[in-house]
């Protein structure tokens, strides 16, 4: 799932909120702690992939990894990640 584009340049102001149904189980205000900077993984990725003949390309998305450790879901749930002034996704498991 993906949304608008956004020109985001700096990750330091964004604080990821991760909610299982109406409880908070998951915050960050440092996004790249777990993933690292972003320009250093893409610039990582494109060498990786330019050494095996393939490249990013201008309109690619790229998933860089997740803000938060990995959290159990269920049958039944629904979850809802809000970054501020990006946006939120929900999103429900079906049993």
């Amino acid at each position: 799932m993906l949304g608008p584009v956004v020109d985001l340049r700096d990750t330091a102001h964004l604080t990821a909120v991760v909610h299982r149904g109406e409880e908070e189980v998951a915050r960050t205000d440092t996004p790249e702690a777990l993933t690292g900077n972003v320009g250093d993984v893409l610039a990582s990725m494109a060498e990786t992939l330019t050494a095996c003949g393939a490249a990013i390309l201008a309109g690619d998305v790229v998933i860089t990894g997740s803000v938060v450790p990995p959290l159990d879901v269920a049958a039944g749930e629904t979850w809802t990640v809000a970054f501020e002034d990006l946006g939120r996704l929900s999103v429900s498991f079906a049993g």
